[in-house]
Order: C-alpha cells, then sequence, then structure tokens
C-alpha cells in the first residue's frame, strides 16, 4: 500500500493475472504488477465489493504458484 497526499494506492505485484471485469485494477507495468488507487476512505467504502473480490482471486492465483 502507497499513500500519497489525495490518493491510496494497492499495489498488486501479480495483478495482470486477474481477470479483472470489474477494470479496478489499473497500469500495463512489464512485471505484471497491477494497482487500485483510491481517492479516500468513502471511494475504498463504495468499491468494497470488487475489492474483495479482486483480493480473493488474486490471493487464490498466488497460493498456486
Amino acid at each position: 500500500m502507497n499513500i500519497h497526499k489525495g490518493k491510496i494506492m494497492l499495489v498488486f505485484p501479480s495483478g495482470a493475472k486477474v481477470k479483472n471485469t470489474a477494470e479496478l485494477l489499473e497500469g500495463d507495468y512489464e512485471d505484471g504488477r497491477r494497482t487500485v488507487i483510491f481517492k479516500d476512505l468513502d471511494d475504498v467504502k463504495s468499491r468494497e465489493k470488487l475489492l474483495q473480490n479482486v483480493i480473493r482471486e488474486w490471493l487464490s492465483l498466488v497460493e498456486k504458484d
């Protein structure tokens, strides 16, 4: 997690493996990482279910590696 002025960034090191149907993950980094950027806590809460789904899928993929 990176906290910057005006935003919170979650970094998924192998996020490119996640099928991002919710378009929550951003970025196209060569190393496969993807990020989720939130404006504030209200933004996190409004996308909580989407984030939970991405985290679950990402963790299931990480456990297979």
